[in-house]
């Protein structure tokens, strides 16, 4: 079951919300949304459902035996079990499916344990309760596909939440843009960037390549940014305040900006339990730059077992250190030739990330940056795609990547704008077939 789905619209997420509404006591709150949560869950991995408790019971057991005997012995058990669950599925090459979602809750169950570990460290009598841990990890705003939420930060939500009807408007006006995000604007840009991506056999121009690694840079970008909103949107409504994961990462003037502003919790979940423990920058410079191509290839590496993502994120790693080297200097004309470069550099890093193989990214690459001709039979494939509707919704793509209003719309009119945009949603979505996420492969 995903967010843009018709069941989750009209039959889950009313019926969750209705009766959630409808009990006040905190603990009944609780169990209706873990029933909801497996269920969710089990919609649509009926087999693994199975191992998403399993592996939250025994992240559970370690942060008992952590309040009992305070060793990294245990920590390093837990991450041994995690990340040999995701070596399992995602590396090891076994012809199985990969559950969904792996990759997210497998780190949140790692942040469990790790902020247990560091509470009893500094001393904190910290109580784990099994039930909030099972709501923690298979909570379903957030289980396929982020934020990644460090349990240090949902805590002190678990037991006691708010929900007032101020805080429901904005979490259904949030889910109401994530989704429209997600169903008008990254479907749109999905359509061509497949379709020119399928043609990356030798029938596609150096211009195609570029129209199609620009329709995937808005495709990933609203398909991701739109899944976080819906789950903010969604957190809101129930009571609980997930962190930003995107804020504007088009306008960053540099890699460093650019990664403080692109799947913050991914990088935040980096920082926190492996840049920071490696030591980060406080071991002298070429110790740091071995600490972030480090960080660099393991986020590479979290994405898939595929050599095209591991270049991927030590593609960025190598930037992300060169620039550590740069002198900062502000000045109107360096800002803009930092988004120049910084657009350029995660428009390449996009079509390793997205090629199905090295060898498909190679060959478009070299296409990219060799093939200039403009001549009507070398674009005439590519230019079939501007439909009318393809042009506005581009230039809606690039107006809300690098643009954020100032002033503050009336209470009033926001709703009258949300209920249109659900509106037109609603049937875009009835009118359309099924569009996974992109992160739900991840």
């Amino acid at each position: 079951m995903v967010f843009s789905a018709p069941e989750f619209l009209f039959l889950f997420m009313p019926i969750v919300c209705i009766l959630y509404y409808a009990v006040r006591k905190p603990v009944i709150q609780n169990g209706l949304l873990i029933a909801a949560s497996l269920f969710f869950y089990a919609w649509g991995e009926p087999r693994y459902v199975l191992l998403m408790v399993a592996s939250i019971i025994i992240n559970y057991l370690f942060t008992r035996i952590l309040t009992r005997r305070t060793t990294k012995a245990v920590v390093a058990l837990a991450v041994i079990f995690n990340v040999g669950m995701l070596f399992v599925f995602k590396y090891a090459g076994l012809p199985v499916r990969l559950p969904i979602g792996i990759s997210f809750y497998t780190f949140q169950a790692l942040s469990l344990v790790i902020d247990v570990y560091r509470d009893r460290q500094a001393g904190e009598a910290t109580k784990v309760s099994f039930w909030d841990v099972l709501l923690y990890i298979s909570f379903f705003p957030q289980l396929i596909a982020g934020p990644i939420v460090q349990y240090k930060d949902i805590r002190p939500y678990l037991r006691v939440r708010h929900v007032n009807p101020e805080g429901i408007a904005q979490g259904i006006r949030r889910f109401v843009i994530g989704l429209s995000k997600k169903v008008l604007l990254a479907d749109t840009m999905a359509v061509v960037c497949d379709s020119l991506y399928a043609r990356a056999d030798g029938s596609i121009s150096g211009f195609g390549v570029w129209v199609a690694a620009i329709c995937y840079l808005f495709q990933i970008y609203f398909d991701f940014s739109g899944y976080s909103d819906m789950a903010i949107g969604l957190g809101k409504m129930l009571g609980f305040h997930f962190k930003e994961n995107f804020n504007m990462p088009y306008t960053a003037s540099s890699l460093r900006d650019f990664w403080r502003r692109w799947h913050i919790s991914l990088s935040s979940w980096f920082r926190d339990y492996v840049y920071i423990p490696l030591g980060g920058n406080r071991k002298g410079r070429l110790r740091t730059v071995a600490n972030r191509m480090t960080v660099f290839a393991l986020t590479g590496i979290w994405h898939g077992a595929g050599l095209n993502f591991l270049l991927w994120g030590l593609w960025h790693g190598f930037f992300v250190s060169i620039e550590a080297f740069v002198p900062a200097k502000k000045s109107a004309v360096r800002s803009i030739l930092g988004r120049i470069y910084t657009f350029l550099v995660v428009l390449v890093g996009f079509v390793l990330f997205r090629a199905e193989t090295l060898g498909k990214a190679g060959k478009m690459l070299v296409w990219m940056f060799t093939d200039f001709s403009f001549s009507p039979s070398a674009i005439s494939g590519t230019l079939s795609f501007f439909t009318p509707y393809f042009i506005v919704i581009l230039v809606v793509c690039i107006a809300v990547s690098v643009w954020k209003p100032k002033f503050k719309v009336p209470t009033g009119i926001s709703n009258l704008l949300t209920l249109l945009l659900l509106l037109i949603c609603m049937m875009t979505v009835a009118s359309s077939t099924y569009s996974p996420f992109i992160y739900f492969r991840f």
